[in-house]
C-alpha cells in the first residue's frame, strides 16, 4: 500500500519567503490581476498585502528583494549613532516647514516659529544644504548680523535653531547640532534675567487701589481691573482678541472674550475650555466670593439673560486702562501686571501648589518667579506667623 504523501515543503528546497531583522516577505502571488506579497511584521506580528509593480513573477521576486533590502537597509541605520548614519540631505526651506508642521504647538507660537524662519531662509537661501551650515554661520548670524537685535530676541532664535536641528540630526539631514556648540555670552544670560525681573511688576495695595479709583470713571474697565486682581485671568482671556490681536498689530488667532456662561455662580466656579488657555489644557477654579457677589451685582441690575453676553463690555480696552493708569501715576505699568499682583498676594498666604493651579500653570517653576518678587518685610512677617517652639529653653541651653 503507497504511502500518502506529506503536506508542505519538500525536504531540502529553499525557502521562498524573504527574513529581515524587522519583518519577513513571503512569495509573491498573482492576485486580481496584480501582483503583490504578503509583509509580516515581526515586532507587531500584523501581516499587510503590499500591491507591486511587476509584470510577471521575475520581476515581482526582484521587487520583493528590493523591498526587503531597503528594510534591513533602515534596520541597519537606526541601529546606528546619528553621527555614523548616511547623510540624508536637505534643502533649509523645505525642512523648516517640515518641521514647523510637526510641532505640537499653538498657533501664536506656530506663527513665531513661521516668521523666525523666513530670517533664517533670507539670510543662508532657501536651497542651502542644512548639513553645511556650521559653528561660524551661526556666531555670524548672532553676533554680527543680529547685532542690533536684543539679547533676549536672539537667544529665543538660537533655541528654535538648536530645536530645529535636534530633529533634523534624527532624520539623517545633519551630522551635529551647530547651535549647541555656540557659547552664549554671559552678558546676554545677565541682560535677560534683568528684563525678566523688570516684566512683571506687582502694583502695591495702594498703587492698585489708585488706579482703581481712576477707573470708576468707566465701570466696564474697573469691573475689569477687578477680576484681573481677584481672578489672575490674562487680558485675553478677559477681552478676548480679533484675528489682528489684542493689538491690531499682532496677527495672532482669535480667542473669544469672557462670557456669563463661563461662570457658575451658583457653584462659585470659572471654567475655560483648552482652546482659550494658553496651556492648552481646560481650566475649572472656584470663584473669589467677592467676585461672586459683584457678578451676581451686575447680573441682577443688568437683568442679564443671555449666557453668551460677555461679562465686559467694552470696545477699547486697552486705550481706557492706559489713560487710567496715566491718570493714576502708573504708567510703568501694564494690564498683565494686575496678574503678577493676583499671583504675589497670593503667594504670601497659599501653598505653591494652590497658586499654581488658580493661575493655570503648567509647570511650577514659573509660580516659583512670583515667590521671589516678595519684598523682605512681607517675608519677615510671615516668617514670624510660625508657632514658638523654643520658648525660653535657649536661655538655660546657652546661660
Amino acid at each position: 500500500m503507497a504511502r500518502p504523501k506529506k503536506k508542505g515543503r519538500k525536504r531540502g528546497s529553499k525557502s521562498q519567503s524573504i527574513k529581515t531583522d524587522c519583518a519577513v516577505y513571503h512569495k509573491p502571488i498573482f492576485h486580481h490581476g496584480s501582483w503583490r506579497v504578503r509583509r509580516r511584521d515581526l515586532q507587531t506580528n500584523i501581516t499587510t498585502m503590499i500591491s507591486l509593480e511587476a509584470q510577471n513573477e521575475t520581476q515581482a521576486r526582484t521587487e520583493v528583494a528590493n523591498l526587503a533590502g531597503a528594510d534591513q537597509y533602515f534596520e541597519d541605520q537606526d541601529k546606528l549613532a546619528p553621527e555614523d548614519r548616511d547623510l540624508n540631505p536637505a534643502k533649509l526651506e523645505a525642512a523648516l516647514e517640515e518641521w514647523v508642521e510637526l510641532r505640537d504647538v499653538r498657533a501664536i507660537t506656530k506663527q513665531s516659529y513661521v516668521e523666525n524662519n523666513r530670517l533664517f531662509v533670507k539670510v543662508w537661501g532657501a536651497h542651502r544644504e542644512i548639513h553645511t551650515i556650521g559653528l561660524k554661520e551661526i556666531e555670524n548670524l548672532m553676533m554680527k548680523t543680529w547685532a542690533d537685535r536684543s539679547p533676549s530676541t536672539r537667544i529665543k532664535r538660537l533655541n528654535q535653531l538648536k530645536r530645529f536641528y535636534s530633529w533634523a540630526i534624527k532624520r539623517t539631514h545633519a551630522r551635529s547640532n551647530p547651535c549647541a556648540l555656540f557659547e552664549v555670552p554671559e552678558k546676554w544670560k545677565k541682560s535677560v534675567r534683568k528684563s525678566k525681573e523688570n516684566t512683571a511688576k506687582p502694583l502695591s495695595p495702594d498703587q492698585y487701589k489708585k488706579l482703581l479709583k481712576e477707573c470708576e470713571l468707566e465701570p466696564e474697565l474697573w469691573l475689569a481691573v477687578v477680576l484681573a486682581l481677584r481672578t489672575g485671568l490674562r487680558k485675553s482671556n478677559l477681552f478676548g482678541r480679533s484675528s489682528g490681536g489684542y493689538k491690531q498689530t499682532d496677527k495672532i488667532e482669535h480667542k473669544r472674550p469672557l462670557k456669563w456662561r463661563d461662570v457658575d455662580l451658583e457653584g462659585g466656579t470659572l471654567s475655560l475650555s483648552d482652546d482659550l488657555m494658553k496651556n492648552d489644557l481646560d481650566f475649572e477654579v472656584p470663584l473669589n466670593r467677592e467676585v461672586i457677589e459683584l457678578l451676581r451685582h451686575k447680573r441682577d441690575q443688568k437683568k442679564i439673560i443671555d449666557l453668551d453676553a460677555p461679562i465686559i463690555e467694552l470696545k477699547t480696552p486697552e486705550k481706557l486702562f492706559e489713560e487710567a493708569r496715566s491718570r493714576a501715576g502708573l504708567e510703568e505699568f501694564r494690564f498683565h501686571d494686575l496678574r503678577t499682583t493676583f499671583a504675589v498676594e497670593l503667594a504670601m498666604i497659599a501653598p505653591e501648589m494652590v497658586v499654581s493651579m488658580l493661575l493655570a500653570h503648567s509647570k511650577t517653576t514659573v509660580t516659583a518667579r512670583y515667590a521671589q518678587r516678595i519684598d523682605q518685610e512681607t517675608l519677615r512677617t510671615h516668617l514670624n506667623k510660625l508657632p514658638r517652639i523654643a520658648h525660653k529653653t535657649y536661655v538655660k541651653l546657652f546661660a
